[in-house]
Parts: structure tokens; sequence; C-alpha cells
């Protein structure tokens, strides 16, 4: 074990279990599954909401990412506020880029955000080097 300690994806944890590095899918199904937070040290996140049914009220999420691409799936008809910090790289919101490079922070609501009976999701992520993303489900075949 100790001539692996300088490996960068070696870990003690057992198979299966969260270590923060690799690529990591979680597709939330019941708004009982939902984290208040989610964390990845390196690798990408994808996180799948699609499943969810949303009510009014707002859906609060945090993320952090060390290294990726940190990916949120929200559910079709649900309105998103973004903060996003990324200190290399850029955020990409429902198609549209919202900033590129070093120090990246943006904010970002859709329009119907304030509306009183959409379902809501807001989103906090910081990434160090990456790339976020914020997208609905693509269409099938």
């Amino acid at each position: 074990m100790v001539a692996r300690a300088f490996d960068p994806y070696f870990t003690t944890k057992d198979i299966g279990a969260d270590s923060g590095l690799g690529d990591r899918t979680v597709v939330v199904e019941s708004t009982s599954q939902l984290e208040q937070s989610y964390s990845q040290g390196v690798g990408d996140l994808t996180l799948d909401l699609s499943h969810l049914v949303l009510n009014p009220e707002t859906t609060r999420l945090s993320i952090n990412d060390g290294v990726g691409h940190v990916k949120v799936v929200v559910p079709e008809g649900t309105e998103v506020e973004l903060d996003a910090s990324v200190g290399v790289g850029h955020a990409v919101v429902l198609g549209r880029g919202l900033g590129r490079g070093l120090g990246v922070h943006t904010e970002y609501r859709t329009p119907g955000y304030s509306a009183i009976d959409h379902p809501k999701v807001s989103i906090e992520v910081h990434v160090g080097v990456g790339r976020v993303e914020v997208e609905v489900p693509r269409a099938g075949p």
C-alpha cells in the first residue's frame, strides 16, 4: 500500500464506495433521494434530476467538484437559477454559454423563475477546473 500512496487514483475505500475520484452519475428518482449537496474531487459528476416531479417551492442544491465536468439534468419545464464559480473553464445553461476562461463567476435565471406556480431548482456550483452544464433531458430518437 505504501508504494501506491502517490498513485493519483489509489484509495483504501471499498470498491463502489464514494472516493471522490473518477466519473460518477447520480440518478435521482424521487425527492426523498435528493441530497442538498454533492461533491466530487476529481472526475465528472452527472446529476440526473429528469425523473423528479418538483413542486413550485424552490429545490436548492450545492455541488462542488475539484477537477471535472459537472452536468445537471433538470426535469422539462423546470425553471432554473444558477450561481456558478469556475476557476478555469466555462459554464453553459440550457445551451447558452455564460462564461469561459479564468475566474468565471456567473449567475443566471430562466425568464419564468419568479413565477409562483412553476417548479424551480436553485443550483450553486463550484468547480476548480472544468465545466458546469445545466440541461433538460434530450428527446429520444
